[in-house]
């Protein structure tokens, strides 16, 4: 009510409310260190490509893990990748010690998990497999100060191969590989010509086949090389790879008069 000859009283005005404060922010504390690979398809724009690589589920199809540990007075070293389509694990564990090295090739989807087995010391290596109970060997000799010979012989195949290496002068390196049961000894010559700092030029040629290829092998920044390869009757391939595994590379694949079948790939590996 209102007394006459005094003002009307005043309401008083409430508080405004406070908002509540915000929830705490959560810290994500690193326990280990995970590379992942992701390879990645995606379609090109029309008219430049019609190349259909649909991604369905989860984009990333493996992922790898690096494993080290002390054992027997040597190094283990387990180099892991897990399909993430079938969930199967394969990959290497290696053991080195003293000069020899070990390793064990391993798939859980295969009906023996060690597929094959190899030792190398110096320049001898054997490797046993263990389904067809085959034994493939190699030994490497240096024949003088600039040339390099490797045999290889295999017992499933019942062949063996030569590999020459030669370095011509200090930009030019020669290198002949031979199969003495193919036609003409299943030669074929590559010829790496350093043109400067930066440019390496690989032509190829086969003898059985009278084919030339090449390649060309261009340093970029922050370590990374890009590689052309060219093969005149078949395909164009351009591939972009960097020394840090933290980066990404990428590789694309096409067909001579028909870039729409391209294959693209690219990876990168995450750590958390």
């Amino acid at each position: 009510f209102v007394i006459p000859g005094f003002p009307p009283p005043q309401k008083k005005k409430k508080k405004a409310e406070r908002a509540p404060p915000p929830p705490p922010a959560r810290t994500l504390r690193r326990t280990s260190t995970l590379p992942l690979v992701a390879d990645l398809s995606m379609p090109l724009p029309s008219p430049l490509c019609s190349l259909h690589a649909p991604l369905t589920g989860n984009p990333i199809k493996s992922v790898f893990a690096r494993l080290s540990q002390k054992m027997a007075g040597g190094d283990v070293d387990a180099d892991l990748e897990m399909n993430m389509g079938d969930n199967q694990l394969a990959g290497d564990v290696t053991y080195n010690r003293n000069g020899n090295q070990v390793v064990a090739h391993v798939n859980s989807g295969n009906s023996n998990v060690v597929e094959r087995v190899e030792l190398s010391r110096d320049g001898f290596k054997g490797t046993f497999h263990t389904g067809s109970q085959n034994v493939d060997l190699q030994a490497q000799v240096d024949l003088d100060s600039d040339t390099n010979m490797l045999v290889k012989m295999s017992q499933a195949d019942n062949a063996a191969s030569v590999e020459i290496n030669h370095n011509l002068d200090a930009d030019t390196d020669v290198q002949v590989n031979l199969n003495p049961s193919a036609d003409n000894m299943g030669a074929n010559v590559e010829v790496t010509r350093r043109l400067d700092a930066d440019n390496t030029v690989k032509p190829r040629f086969d003898m059985n086949s009278k084919k030339l290829t090449c390649a060309w092998v261009r340093k970029l920044d922050a370590g990374r090389t890009a590689t052309v390869n060219v093969d005149p009757d078949n395909s164009f391939d351009l591939e972009v790879e960097s020394n840090n595994k933290a980066d990404w590379s990428g590789k694309i694949s096409a067909p001579w008069g028909n870039p729409g079948d391209a294959d693209i790939k690219v990876s990168r590996q995450f750590s958390f």
